[in-house]
């Protein structure tokens, strides 16, 4: 990246940078800028890398087919491309094996394409592991803004960041495969595009012995209805968690499909779950809120996914309030498994056109302290709530359900709230079913003294 702009002038690093005019044509169109063929290890590792050549089939800025090891401080790596992968291990058809490792600092990466290239591409064979891990890619007509396999933040680390800018809406933001491993109590995890993120990888968190609260974070609120939210299985480790790891995907009116977070009632989330996808605003440059896409306003059919808005298929389980807020033109929050806060909250809020606002797709229960179902939808619907088996928690003295089900500005009958499956109380449960439609309830209620 080394250049300068007048004669006899002293080269300075980063001067070829994607805001300088021409900078493509002062960068090598071979296949690669920057070619780490074998391993290398040092104090601290820096490289920078351009290119105007490549493709995404390989090569391209920054092309890693060995392995790179600080012993005592950061690896940054950046790199520029039009055509091919800013910073990748895939060269030559072969993903290269790429360990990078700093175990006592940081690792930062940027990757920047400018035509049909992609960001950052570390692929199979690739792992990174760090005291934090910074990544930062963007494409403007390739696939991938971000592409990673297997993270790990060690014990005494602090954050995982990965951010992926797209142009494309429906181009993948971030993409991520590989075990995740957290060993570092205290710590964040952030996914932030305006593209996709389909994150796979299985998550393993340790318990939060600090005395600051930290949070996984999805967010795509900064992109549209297609820019939906996939999300890999969480797990937290056997210990005492003082502070709590709270649990948040939020997109601008686009699907969302976490994995299973928690494994039971005896090993649960640390913290409170939001899943919302109603996040929107109406001008350029505004902050998108909550709440912004919604049945009253009816703006669903332009701003919400027409797939299922909200998708619960793996059971979740937390300690703290469960949230979640789904518009779709489809069915708005659609849960087949159990849905359990096992000392909090659980609250649905579902808003739909002419299907669900609440679907109960496959016979499961919600339990929580107290247990709020509001169903919406703008014109009748198959039913605006349709829900299965819900319970109170036994400790949860006047613990109560409240289930709400209406067609916005149009009372009348239609089928409005329907609800099979065993509901079961808590002593000095309050039950409500409110409509301004037809109610249709057929489960079994049970309460105690």
């Amino acid at each position: 990246t080394y250049g300068c702009s007048g004669s006899g002038c002293v080269p300075a690093t980063g001067y070829i940078n994607s805001s300088l005019s021409g900078w493509a044509g002062l960068a090598t169109a071979s296949g690669y800028g920057v070619l780490v063929g074998g391993n290398i290890s040092g104090t601290a590792i820096t490289i920078n890398g351009v290119s105007s050549g490549g493709t995404t089939g390989g090569g391209g800025a920054v092309m890693l087919t060995a392995g790179l090891t600080a012993t005592s401080g950061n690896i940054n790596i950046n790199g520029l491309t039009t055509t091919g992968i800013a910073v990748g291990n895939l060269y030559g058809g072969a993903w290269g094996t790429t360990p990078i490792i700093a175990n006592s600092g940081a690792v930062n990466i940027t990757g920047t394409s400018t035509t049909t290239g992609n960001g950052i591409e570390l692929g199979p064979n690739n792992s990174i592991s760090a005291k934090s891990i910074t990544i930062i890619g963007s494409e403007v007509g390739g696939t991938y803004a971000v592409y990673l396999n297997t993270l790990t933040i060690v014990s005494g680390g602090t954050n995982l960041n990965v951010t992926g800018t797209v142009v494309t809406n429906t181009d993948t933001g971030i993409y991520q495969a590989g075990v995740i491993t957290d060993n570092a109590a205290g710590s964040n995890i952030s996914f932030i595009t305006n593209g996709k993120i389909n994150q796979g990888g299985a998550i393993s968190l340790v318990a939060n012995t600090t005395s600051t609260a930290v949070s996984v974070t999805y967010n795509t609120t900064s992109g549209t209805k297609d820019s939906s939210v996939i999300s890999g299985v969480l797990t937290i480790a056997t210990g005492t968690n003082t502070t709590p790891i709270n649990y948040i995907i939020k997109t601008a009116g686009a699907a969302i499909n976490p994995a299973a977070i928690g494994t039971s009632v005896t090993n649960v989330l640390p913290g409170y779950i939001l899943l919302d996808n109603t996040y929107g605003c109406g001008t350029a440059g505004c902050t998108p809120i909550s709440g912004f896409i919604n049945t009253t306003t009816a703006n669903l059919a332009t701003l919400a996914t027409a797939t299922a808005g909200i998708t619960i298929n793996s059971a979740i389980y937390a300690n703290g309030n469960i949230t979640v807020n789904g518009v779709s033109t489809n069915n708005a929050i659609d849960y087949s498994v159990a849905i359990t806060s096992t000392a909090g909250n659980v609250s649905l809020n579902g808003g739909a056109t002419t299907q669900r606002g609440i679907y109960n797709s496959t016979a499961s229960t919600i339990t929580a302290n107290n247990i709020t179902i509001i169903g919406t939808s703008t014109v009748a619907p198959v039913w605006a709530v349709q829900l299965g088996a819900m319970t109170i928690n036994s400790t949860s003295i006047s613990g109560s359900i409240s289930v709400t089900g209406n067609v916005i500005n149009t009372p009348g009958a239609a089928q409005a709230l329907y609800q099979i499956g065993t509901i079961t109380g808590a002593s000095g449960s309050n039950i409500t079913f409110v409509s301004n439609n037809i109610i249709s309830q057929y489960g079994a209620i049970n309460l105690v003294a």
